[in-house]
Formats: C-alpha cells, sequence, structure tokens
C-alpha cells in the first residue's frame, strides 16, 4: 500500500474501519486499469476502475495470473490500450443508481467504489458519471494518444449503441455529429 499515493492510501484505510470493525476479515482490491503510454518523452498514465471489498473468512486469495511476455509492435499495442480501456468503461456501465455503492475514491483516472449498506448518494453516483463521461462525450476528453482513442472509439460503437458515445475521434464523426444535433438526451 506504501506504494500507492496518500489520498488513496487514506481511502483505503476509512474503508477498512468502517467495514471491518471487530471483524478479522481482509479487505481486497480488484483492479481493472489501462495501459500507459510511453512514447519517446511522452507519458500518459493510465485509467483505474477499482473494486475495494471485504474477504469471507473462509475465502481463499486468488494468485493473480501469470501472464506470458508479449512482444507487441505498435498496432499491436495500440489495439491492447484500447481494449483495457473499453473493459475499464465497461465496468463503469455495470455501476447503475439503484445499487448499493460508495465512492471511496475518485481523482483524476481514478475510480474506486465498494460495495454499501445503502443505495448510492446523489453526490457519488455524479462522481461515477463524470468519470465515465471521459469515455463518451466531447465535452470531456479522453487522455490518451490519438490513435488509442480512435481504436477506442471503433471497438465501442461496434457493440454499443452509437447515439450513447459521442466524441470527436468517432470514426464515422458525421453520423456521431447528426444523432448529437438530433438529441437533446446525453442520458447514459
Amino acid at each position: 500500500m506504501e506504494q500507492f499515493p496518500r489520498s488513496f492510501q487514506k481511502a483505503v484505510g476509512n474503508f477498512k474501519r468502517r467495514a471491518l470493525k471487530n471483524s478479522d476479515r481482509d479487505i481486497f482490491l480488484s483492479v481493472c486499469s489501462s495501459i500507459p503510454v510511453w512514447e519517446e518523452d511522452n507519458f500518459i498514465s493510465p485509467y483505474h476502475f477499482i473494486r475495494l471489498g471485504t474477504k469471507a473468512k473462509d475465502q481463499s486469495y486468488k494468485s493473480p495470473d501469470v501472464l506470458e511476455a508479449i512482444d507487441y509492435q505498435q498496432d499491436g499495442l495500440v489495439e491492447e490500450r484500447a481494449e483495457c480501456l473499453k473493459q475499464v468503461f465497461y465496468d463503469t456501465l455495470k455501476i447503475k443508481p439503484e445499487m448499493s455503492l460508495k465512492v471511496n475514491f475518485q481523482v483524476g483516472k481514478i475510480l474506486m467504489v465498494s460495495f454499501f449498506n445503502s443505495p448510492i448518494t446523489p453526490e457519488d453516483y455524479r462522481k461515477i458519471v463524470n468519470f465515465r463521461s471521459k469515455f463518451m462525450t466531447r465535452e470531456e476528453h479522453l487522455f490518451v494518444d490519438e490513435a488509442t482513442k480512435r481504436s477506442f472509439c471503433k471497438k465501442v460503437r461496434e457493440v454499443s449503441n452509437p447515439s450513447k458515445h459521442l466524441c470527436d475521434y468517432c470514426v464515422d464523426t458525421s453520423t456521431a455529429h447528426q444523432v448529437d444535433a438530433e438529441s437533446s438526451d446525453n442520458s447514459i
């Protein structure tokens, strides 16, 4: 935990104190991240969606999968970055306003949530929607390289309602602009 920013550590500590009162259970962090961009002198940090929870007493820890090293060519790395971004985005789409969740931490490209004993507050849901909007709209911008933005757009528009994903990097921008002009409903 000492490698994480102090504000992140504080959020995990607050969860631990709140969720583990009079308990000998452990906590877990389930992390879904995109891949950072590092080209020459350019470094762009990844997006992270983190689920924080408590481990059942008899539940064992699942060891992380050991992945085989892959030597990506530039095009393959762009596609893998876009795929990882899509997974972060889709994980946030699973969150609905009626769910019992709490936003434990949300700063920039990091969103950490945990299950909670009461429905999500409007303030917390706004934080989720604001984080999610970076992946969806022209008003907010996805901060990754241009090639990844285009690939991400293509992947998202292939499997979801194109009117829900309207950004300046869409493959068919004329359609996106037309749909945006016709629809004043920017709901998710």
